[in-house]
């Protein structure tokens, strides 16, 4: 018990207090500091002084055993780290004149169920994350969705937010598992990293033509269709990286870069660009373990195929590089266990490792006369090659190159 003439409470006052279950804030505090009650694990009842106007940082930091509180009614602000880590928080009712959450102020809050933040105007990163059985969300006013703020909340099915807000953070959604569906508005000007990350619910998105920037892996390990309105002309590193369920992509006609990464292990997409022309450049992985993607898109700016770029594309069955290209990166095509004809022309250099590796049904190879270099185990484990000549230009031949092949075998016998 707390004496009525009180009227300053320093930080950090009750650090750690694990036997303190119980706290009668008098009402002629005025002064109240930060992180009063951290790690107060067995707290469990609080009464509030009625002038509050704040909820200062850290206040109930990890007071495990919190369920429930009643805010003063002139709460305006909830601090940093408020409630941080109270994991036993089953619900709490922000006064209507709340209008700003900070960051951190209900992170790891593992029981709360729902949360009606509507009147708040500003809306801190991390505010929510990994509030685990968040179904139910309310931030109507906010004007934009900051980074991390519901990563983590994996039964989130119902959000409102505003069709005004001009952002969304990094990691906003990641692994919102049962998060159905989303509208992005066409007041958004930025998608952040990994913004919808591990969003497996998710089916259909559109980017509008108003979004201006996009961070690395928007999509990554989500979505079953997207249709990019917006005239990008990057494809971000990543974007759609692991969505095994994408069946359909739209691209903008400025598309001019497929960065690293961009479909990797898009499993069941088929084709990606109705024109293919308007592409200047193809980065490393970028359709590595694409099975089912049929056509093969070269960049007309580019001189090589990245490493693993159409690694393990098992629907591949013919490949014609054009004569901008000097080499063939390591695993470029390695695995692509459909291709049945490779046409290489003049202006290859260098075939590095592993190259068409394990492309068990490659017949025949006519390699240019251009050739300098071929790495290790370029077409090693190709069982069916039978026919290849190696031109005097080669310089380098590396270990176990054919390895595997019938050529090689019919030269040993």
């Amino acid at each position: 018990t707390l004496p009525d003439s009180l009227v300053s409470l320093g930080s950090y006052a009750f650090l750690n207090c694990e036997k303190l279950e119980e706290v009668l804030l008098p009402e002629s505090l005025t002064d109240i500091g930060t992180f009063i009650f951290r790690g107060c694990i067995n707290l469990k009842n609080v009464k509030l002084p009625s002038s509050m106007t704040t909820i200062p940082d850290g206040l109930f930091d990890s007071c495990a055993a919190l369920e429930s509180i009643e805010l003063p009614s002139g709460i305006t602000e909830i601090g940093q780290f408020a409630f941080n880590y109270c994991t036993s928080l089953k619900s709490i009712q922000l006064p209507a004149g709340v209008k700003t959450i900070k960051s951190y102020a209900f992170r790891n809050c593992a029981s709360l169920t729902e949360i009606d933040a509507s009147m708040a105007t500003e809306i801190g990163a991390f505010a929510f994350q990994a509030c685990s059985k968040l179904s139910k969300a309310d931030i109507r006013s906010a004007g934009e969705i900051p980074a991390y703020l519901f990563s983590g909340c994996s039964l989130l099915t119902d959000l409102t937010f505003s069709d005004s807000i001009t952002k969304i953070g990094n990691y906003a959604f990641l692994s919102c598992d049962m998060l159905p569906d989303f509208t992005i508005p066409e007041s958004v000007k930025s998608i952040g990293d990994y913004a919808f990350a591990k969003c497996g619910a998710l089916a259909e998105m559109t980017i509008p033509a108003t979004v201006e920037k996009l961070g690395m892996g928007v999509f990554y390990s989500s979505v079953t269709k997207v249709t990019i309105e917006a005239p990008i002309k990057v494809l971000p590193v990543s974007f759609f990286d692991g969505c095994k369920k994408l069946a359909y992509v739209d691209l903008p006609d400025t598309l001019e870069v497929i960065s690293t990464g961009a479909f990797s292990d898009c499993v069941l997409l088929t084709s990606v660009l109705r024109d293919s022309q308007s592409v200047k450049h193809v980065a490393a992985t970028a359709f590595a373990g694409c099975r089912e993607l049929e056509n093969v898109i070269i960049g007309t700016e580019d001189t090589e195929i990245g490493a693993g770029t159409y690694y393990g594309c098992d629907a591949i069955t013919e490949v014609v590089i054009p004569d901008s290209i000097k080499m063939i990166g390591a695993s470029a095509f390695a695995s692509c266990v459909s291709l049945q004809s490779v046409t290489l022309p003049d202006s290859i250099e260098h075939i590095d490792s592993g190259a068409f590796a394990s492309c068990s049904k490659l017949i025949t190879l006519s390699l240019p006369t251009s050739l300098k270099t071929i790495g290790d185990s370029a077409f090693s484990g190709c069982s069916r090659l039978i026919q290849i000549d190696i031109p005097k230009s080669v310089v380098y031949v590396g270990t176990d190159t054919f390895s595997g092949t019938r050529w090689l075998r019919n030269i040993d016998d």
